[in-house]
């Protein structure tokens, strides 16, 4: 009786990789496997891979979709720190769009120019923080601007050494602000309007003499 059932599984489990096999080949589904990384591979009637599935070197879950050249377009990932990812690329394949979601709950978004610089970036926090940050074409931040979690919203101006130079916001209680900063980021020139009207400027020649204009 158990004698019958083993080979009556058996026989079971050869129909089923039999099966397998031919859904694989009708399907265009391949298996390539290389050290340290599993990959199933789905192939176009003219025998392209198109969509590639596996785990590679690192560890990380990915999905890619290829054009008709073999370049990737699509990756979604994620690793396993639980960082996932979607990058989009360009017809060369290289990255352009990537947009992340973190173990820490953290999301962000970036895109890249044609030669992989960094241009535009946005990022959201968990405790309610959202900023956005724009780069020059060497990769410079020279813009960022946000809301903190105090409450403020501020746009900042940075110069093409990275410096801040110029900050610009409101804050919870109606205030408007300007600052002005010099190259060693010290802050030389503060005007404030209050949300009654009242304007006050503050000019700062240097750290050690202060000003007041009204």
């Amino acid at each position: 009786m158990h004698k019958n059932t083993r080979v009556t599984n058996l026989l079971l489990c050869f129909c089923c990789l039999g099966l397998a096999v031919i859904v694989m080949q009708n399907f265009g589904i391949s298996g390539a496997s290389r050290p340290g990384a599993e990959n199933i591979e789905i192939r176009d009637s003219k025998d392209r891979v198109r969509i590639r599935i596996g785990v590679d070197e690192s560890g990380s879950a990915r999905i890619e979709t290829l054009d008709t050249k073999g370049s990737p377009r699509v990756v979604l990932s994620t690793d396993e720190e639980g960082t996932a990812s979607i990058d989009l690329m360009d017809i060369q394949g290289k990255p352009r769009l990537a947009a992340f979601t973190f173990a820490n709950n953290e999301a962000g978004l970036q895109m890249l120019a044609p030669d992989g610089t960094l241009r535009f970036a946005s990022v959201s926090f968990p405790d309610g923080q959202a900023w956005l940050r724009q780069f020059d074409s060497d990769g410079v931040m020279r813009i960022t601007s946000g809301g903190p979690k105090a409450g403020n919203a501020a746009c900042y101006f940075f110069d093409a050494k990275g410096r801040p130079r110029l900050t610009m916001g409101t804050a919870p209680d109606g205030r408007a602000f300007i600052e002005q900063s010099d190259g060693k980021k010290a802050i030389r020139l503060q005007s404030v309007t209050s949300d009654d009207g009242r304007l006050n400027h503050r000019i700062i020649p240097d750290p050690e003499t202060t000003t007041d204009q009204r």
